[in-house]
């Protein structure tokens, strides 16, 4: 009886808390159920995207030793499912994935950035291009990864990535084309957070490059006289409205760049907060540190919408980033326009831009530019615009040697004025047969103080007739240019026809052109070529389409009797053919 007592006593408590944790645990239990039927709930999965292949064959154009065969295939899908989303890319080509060109990426590339929109998180993988500012990084193409995070409703936005821009150098000195090309392999590192409300809006992005110097072999690096480069970039960006609609943005970007990492590390005495980042930024004897920056200021308004802008580039700003900055330049501009009801439109620009800032240089260049444009649609069918620009480029010697002082000064500097006239009407009619007529015309004119003049017209005119009901399209065309210069005349006329019907309730177009181009240089023939193109575009459902071309030309050199430089009479004939298949799911 007192075992059974103690039984009691002891297991009877631990049931009333077995009772109790399962009373506990039945929300858990309920929201996981309803958790997992909310996930399997294949309903919600999405999928969607394209394949496209491609395939070209050109015979007998000048190829430059290339293959005549060409074929690429793309892909792209996204896989969406309960606010969660994954886009992904890939493109496969003739070229192998060992292909080097001046920047070292292969064609092959396979890249995605699922997203979960619930959360705002966006993850990147394989080959991306993300952006941080216009100084810092500007899209170029990585391997690597980032992670991105973007929610609607809250204010602040942030993006890291970290990659690799460049493989290394492969050797092949042919492949060589640009001493300004990356020959290291270059591994690069971004990140950017902001803040942005609706009427203001604030981004800090930080770029971080270098050049990994074991990358290279000591006899190519040699061979090359190669310097392994570094760099760190610091931008900040704004946007705020001052009242109304008055706006004022701008970008202020710090870089320090390294020519050469082997070069011998600065004291600590100088850059001070520079030497204090590790190997985040190392300051060397070949560092550079320059800035770059551009404000922007707009205020529209009922009688003339209003932009002003300015932008200077330091001189040896440089930027892994952005390879293709040009630096040593400061200009400003500003833009006003006006639209006189629904017809009328106006605007007029005007800016100036310079060079040599720091004013070391042996010549200085200064650009004045402005310029116009008119647009007047009086009625539906008909349209009107006329634009036309000045710009007078000037190159003023600024440090003089003895022998330029026994010259005349005045001769020694340079200016040239070049306007450009352009002008384009349209009109429409008809309703069972549309027709559309559209002439353009342009003139330009270039002259220098050394009393050099050149002259260019071009005139182009086309007509179109689209007959509804059968399907039936024709169109006429003829362009021609002339280029007048104090030595020679060169004519370019080149007329042009096309037809093109519709087949099997619309799913299947065919189009035929034709067209002739002849050159004349100084009133004698110069080249001709002759093309005709067969072009057709199958489409079943709405999921495949089908493209396919083939065109035949002929091109033609003519004999010339120049003494300094003649050139033998040739003829090139050859065959181009393409295959397009799309699928769309």
């Amino acid at each position: 009886m007192r075992i059974f007592f103690v039984f009691v006593m002891i297991f009877l408590p631990m049931t009333g808390l077995a009772q109790s944790d399962s009373l506990q645990t039945r929300p858990i239990k309920r929201k996981l159920k309803e958790l997992k039927e909310e996930w399997l709930n294949w309903d919600t999965l999405r999928v969607s995207g394209g394949v496209s292949t491609r395939f070209n064959y050109n015979a007998g154009s000048t190829s430059n030793g290339r293959s005549p065969y060409f074929w690429q295939v793309n892909v792209n899908a996204n896989v969406a499912y309960k606010g969660f989303s994954m886009p992904f890319t890939a493109t496969f080509s003739r070229q192998q994935l060992n292909y080097t060109h001046p920047f070292q990426l292969p064609f092959n590339r396979l890249g995605m950035s699922p997203k979960w929109k619930k959360y705002g998180l966006t993850l990147h993988m394989g080959y991306r291009s993300l952006s941080l500012s216009e100084f810092t990084a500007t899209g170029m193409t990585f391997l690597g990864g980032g992670i991105e995070f973007d929610k609607k409703g809250i204010p602040w936005k942030a993006l890291v990535f970290h990659g690799r821009y460049a493989k290394a150098f492969d050797g092949d000195t042919t492949k060589y084309v640009s001493p300004d090309m990356p020959l290291y392999e270059r591994w690069g590192t971004g990140a950017k957070i902001g803040y942005q409300q609706e009427n203001r809006s604030y981004v800090f992005s930080v770029f971080r490059a270098s050049d990994d110097e074991r990358s290279l072999d000591p006899e190519t690096e040699k061979k090359l006289r190669a310097k392994p480069q570094e760099n760190l970039a610091a931008s900040i960006e704004f946007e705020e409205t001052l009242f109304g609609d008055v706006r004022l943005s701008g970008i202020y970007t710090f870089s320090a760049f390294t020519r050469d990492k082997h070069s011998q590390e600065l004291g600590r005495n100088k850059y001070s907060y520079l030497n204090n980042m590790g190997s985040i930024f190392v300051p060397r004897e070949s560092s550079e540190f320059k800035s770059a920056m551009s404000v922007q200021l707009s205020f529209p308004n009922r009688i003339v919408d209003t932009e002003l802008q300015y932008r200077r580039v330091q001189p040896g700003f440089r930027s892994m980033g952005a390879p293709m900055l040009v630096d040593d330049i400061e200009d400003i501009s500003l833009e006003l326009s006006r639209s006189f009801g629904p017809k009328v439109s106006a605007s007029v620009m005007g800016g100036i831009k310079r060079d040599n800032l720091d004013d070391n240089k042996e010549e200085e260049t200064k650009d004045l530019i402005a310029s116009f444009n008119l647009s007047y649609v009086p009625l539906e069918a008909l349209s009107f615009s006329i634009s036309g620009s000045n710009y007078t480029n000037t190159l003023e010697k600024k440090i003089f040697s003895q022998r330029d002082y026994e010259r005349d000064i005045d001769s020694l500097n340079f200016f040239q004025v070049s306007n450009d006239l352009n002008a384009t009407v349209t009109y429409t009619m008809g309703k069972h047969i549309r027709k559309s007529f559209n002439i353009n015309a342009s003139y330009q004119e270039a002259k220098d103080n050394l009393k050099s003049q050149t002259i260019f017209y071009s005139l182009n005119l086309s007509n179109q007739w689209q007959f509804v009901e059968s399907g039936w399209g024709i169109t006429l065309s003829a362009n021609g240019t002339r280029n007048e210069a104090p030595d020679s005349e060169q004519l370019i006329v080149c007329p042009m026809i096309s037809v093109s019907n519709q087949f099997f309730n619309k799913s299947l177009k065919v189009t035929w052109s034709s067209l002739w181009q002849e050159t004349f240089q100084n009133s004698d023939a110069l080249n001709q070529f002759f093309q005709n193109r067969i072009t057709a575009g199958y489409k079943l459902k709405k999921n495949h389409q089908l493209n396919m071309q083939l065109a035949y030309f002929v091109s033609k050199q003519f004999e010339q009797k120049n003494k300094e430089n003649p050139v033998p009479a040739s003829k090139n004939s050859g065959l181009k053919t393409g295959l397009t298949y799309r699928y769309r799911f």
